[in-house]
């Protein structure tokens, strides 16, 4: 077999033509029965988002090219004309291509010599009765679509047909905008300051009439049909600079393009900067206020970007209306933060740099996304927070939904499938009652985010051998596993699962069955010898040398009191009322079944969705991660990898019988995740309420702005030592905004009995305790409506009594004696229900409790 028909030989050469291709399997029917995929390319920055699979079949190389979309039309239409894309199926072409032979070094013919030679060559071969004008499927047979050289030319990769035939002027300007893509080369071998210039002296050496407006004008139009960067008045300008721009400034012209093909569309790349910059802040020391003004001259340069980016993403109607409607999503319930919920911790932790001078006064310095929260919402006026933390929820929110959107793209290069992903990962995935909503505002979305990434580079890596694992993309690992490091080291642990299973997808498939025959024998007898072992060493002998959590071990390994661990030594994931269970649900398990049995159909998806929970099956695993956790933490093992996208998968091909009608097939799909993601009840877990609740404003604090500003607006400040008792919201919420410490410094009101009990220990701090220089407490005459949370009662995070917002506001009543029996004490009316007492002299440390 020669080189042409050598299937080792094209893999290694595709995988030097095209680095960062994506070796996906093809949907079933596309390939021949037998035949066997060498590689295959995706482009998705088209119209008509398509993929070239190729395949070794009867000892000949093949080329098939199919549309991710097979329902979407091949025809593309426009006022000027329409195109067809024609998709086929050809036997491979080996050769030398002819833009390898144009800049060959030859000192007989320049490279508009050898371009005037094919292009003549084009003009007879694609000939029609009219002079002036050419074959209708010339459009698209360009130099850079040729194999050969001089006189000898073969074409391939036509898969465009124009509507009317091709003016041979247009022609010329197509080559000569192909010719640009090599820019450095063609500097030093042409006298011709610029593509414009290029392409007259080519019409003007073939004796053909240069129409330069005209066929910018069509050139422009036949890119807005194809790609999906912008409409015709984008790529005008786009070519008009492309032609226009001198040749010797393509160094700066290849870093811009370079800018904003990798920079700013790639998360984990755009905040390289940030992380960089604070590193060398912490470690330096630099001041709080230097590192946010770096910070927010990287803002502005990367919302440049951004916009720019969106600009040239978002043009197609149906997919900006797409990430609009989950942008008013997000947006309008606003950010999840009902007190006493976490996210209240995490908001907190934001804000906990103010009165600080260096970075790593923060215990939490280790996690980035809380300075880079709090480089945007430090300058905020009280009035105008809430909004910003809803849009910075809402950031999170959407690039999280991108890295789900991107990694759906690499299973499967449907557009469709992969907003359906979106869709199903809001509706399903998640823990207990709610989805990733809940971490909105804690540091775990950023590094899940590029986990994501991670994985989605090993993805991208998945094509012909290691020489192609380039130093970019070691760098994208590195930078991913940096911000995973210094924001939540969970998802270093959930990267090596993926990176297991990423693995596992490489085993040719004829290995399978034996592998999963010795798989299965594997976990039965670690199984076996743990339910044997464990009586005859106990439990906390095997992991006391590695943990600092053997005090819980008995509630851990007790199978028959709500443990974790079962008496085989697997998670105990069939537990209805445990953590496993409120993690997968119905739909969960319903997706881990599903993959068993799509093993054939889809290989990689069934891998990533079944290997979490096999591993927490498996002892060895269970023992390791339970001496290195808490054991209410190690549900997170089914963050791996989202249940949802099997899920959606099934139900898109479940469809299929509509292909023919595929907005019908896709409203379909969307009505039925939605449905399933309304069933948020034990035991199914649909996640769609929580992220549709509006929390009430009473739970979300609001009525606490007005107290802070009304503290802000006094004539005296607090001082930093004194502290201020207070109910637990009140604390929760102005121990940051105030810098100053609170009695009640952590939110679990669960721990308090009652309201006595509360005012008893108010009273006794007070006594014993002379730091303390202001109370806060709402007025007797105040007592508010009875709200309780849904979430809470749901998912049963909180105590029945923290449900109950009465339960929060202790009535100021019983300390009116107190402060009448003790002089110093001045009351004062805060809006809009608070009484609030102040010490103006207090013996703490011989100084006043407040700076006059």
């Amino acid at each position: 077999m020669n080189n042409k028909q050598n299937p080792e030989f094209i893999k290694e050469k595709l995988a030097s033509q095209f680095p960062g291709s994506v070796a996906h399997q093809p949907p079933h029917g596309i390939l021949p029965e037998g035949a066997e995929l060498l590689a295959s390319i995706w482009r998705e920055n088209r119209r008509i988002p398509c993929s070239t699979y190729f395949y070794s079949f009867n000892n000949k190389i093949f080329v098939a090219k199919v549309a991710s979309d097979a329902d979407q039309s091949k025809r593309l239409e426009s006022p000027t004309f329409s195109i067809e894309w024609m998709p086929s199926s050809l036997p491979y072409v080996d050769g030398e291509e002819a833009s390898e032979w144009l800049f060959r070094a030859d000192s007989e013919s320049t490279v508009i010599d050898r371009l005037c030679q094919f292009i003549s060559f084009s003009f007879e071969h694609w000939k029609t009765s009219d002079s002036k004008s050419l074959n209708p499927l010339s459009v698209d047979a360009l130099f850079i679509n040729s194999i050969g050289s001089k006189n000898s030319y073969e074409f391939f990769d036509l898969e465009w047909k124009l509507s009317t035939p091709v003016s041979k002027s247009w022609y010329v300007f197509r080559n000569c905008f192909a010719l640009g893509r090599s820019r450095d080369k063609l500097t030093s071998q042409t006298q011709e300051p610029h593509l414009k210039a290029l392409y007259e002296t080519i019409c003007k050496r073939l004796g053909i009439e240069s129409n330069y407006s005209k066929d910018l004008e069509l050139e422009a139009t036949f890119q807005a049909l194809v790609e999906t960067s912008g409409d015709s008045t984008y790529h005008k300008r786009e070519l008009t600079q492309w032609f226009e721009t001198p040749l010797s400034s393509s160094f700066l012209t290849k870093i811009k393009s370079q800018l904003l093909a990798h920079y700013f569309a790639n998360p984990v790349i755009s905040f390289a900067p940030y992380l960089l910059v604070y590193l060398i802040s912490a470690a330096l020391k630099l001041s709080i206020s230097t590192t946010v003004v770096l910070f927010l001259w990287l803002h502005v340069f990367n919302f440049l970007g951004w916009i720019q980016t969106l600009k040239s993403k978002l043009n197609r109607q149906s997919a900006s209306w797409f990430w609009i409607c989950l942008f008013a999503v997000f947006m309008i319930p606003g950010a999840y933060l009902e007190f006493p919920s976490d996210a209240w911790e995490h908001l907190r932790r934001i804000f906990y740099w103010n009165g600080m001078q260096t970075i790593t006064e923060n215990l939490h310095w280790t996690r980035f996304a809380y300075f880079f929260g709090f480089s945007f919402l430090k300058w905020l006026p009280t009035s105008a927070e809430n909004l910003f933390i809803d849009l910075y929820s809402t950031f999170w929110q959407m690039l999280l939904s991108i890295q789900v959107y991107r990694l759906s793209k690499r299973l499967n290069p449907s557009l469709t499938l992969a907003r359906l992903q979106v869709v199903g990962f809001w509706c399903l995935f998640g823990h207990n009652a709610m989805n990733f909503r809940y971490y909105a505002l804690s540091a775990t979305p950023l590094a899940y985010i590029a986990f994501f990434e991670n994985l989605i580079v090993l993805m991208d890596w998945r094509r012909f051998s290691f020489k192609s694992f380039s130093k970019p993309v070691l760098l994208r690992l590195f930078m991913g596993v940096l911000l995973m490091i210094f924001n939540h080291t969970q998802e270093l642990l959930l990267f090596s699962i993926m990176s297991v299973a990423f693995a596992i997808t490489w085993i040719p498939d004829r290995y399978f069955k034996r592998i999963a025959i010795i798989s299965l024998g594997t976990l039965v007898l670690s199984w076996t010898g743990y339910y044997f072992l464990k009586n005859i060493i106990p439990i906390e002998a095997w992991i006391k040398p590695f943990s600092g959590f053997t005090h819980s071990a008995a509630r851990i390994y007790d199978p028959f009191e709500g443990g974790y661990v079962s008496k085989w030594g697997t998670f105990r994931l069939w537990n209805v009322r445990g953590h496993y269970f409120e993690t997968l649900g119905v739909f969960g398990f319903l997706s881990i079944f599903i993959s068993i049995f799509y093993f054939k159909k889809n290989k990689t998806l069934s891998i990533f969705t079944l290997l979490p929970p096999t591993l927490m099956l498996f002892p060895p695993f269970v023992l390791g991660l339970t001496a290195l956790t808490e054991a209410p933490n190690t549900y997170r093992v089914l963050y791996a990898f989202p249940t949802s996208y099997m899920i959606v998968q099934a139900l898109y091909d479940l469809l299929s019988p509509f292909k023919n009608r595929i907005h019908l097939r896709n409203a379909i799909a969307m009505i039925i995740i939605l449905s399933l993601g309304t069933l948020s009840r034990s035991p199914w877990r649909g996640r769609l309420r929580f992220q549709l609740e509006k929390t009430p404003d009473l739970l979300k604090l609001t009525h606490l702005k007005s107290l802070q500003t009304w503290i802000e607006s006094l004539p005296f400040k607090i001082r930093p030592e004194c502290r201020i008792l207070t109910d637990n919201m009140a604390s929760f919420y102005l121990s940051t905004k105030l810098n100053t410490e609170m009695f009640i410094i952590r939110n679990y009101p669960g721990s308090l009995i009652n309201n006595e009990t509360l005012i008893s220990d108010y009273e006794s701090y007070i006594i014993n305790h002379n730091s303390s220089c202001m109370v806060i407490l709402p007025k007797k005459e105040f007592l508010p409506s009875e709200v309780r949370s849904w979430v809470a009662k749901e998912s049963g995070h909180w105590t029945h009594q923290s449900q109950n917002i009465q339960y929060q506001l202790p009535i100021d009543s019983n300390f009116e004696k107190y402060f009448k029996s003790h002089k110093g004490w001045k009351s004062y009316d805060s809006p809009p229900f608070y009484k609030i007492y102040i010490q103006e002299n207090c013996p703490f440390k011989n100084h006043q409790c407040v700076n006059q």
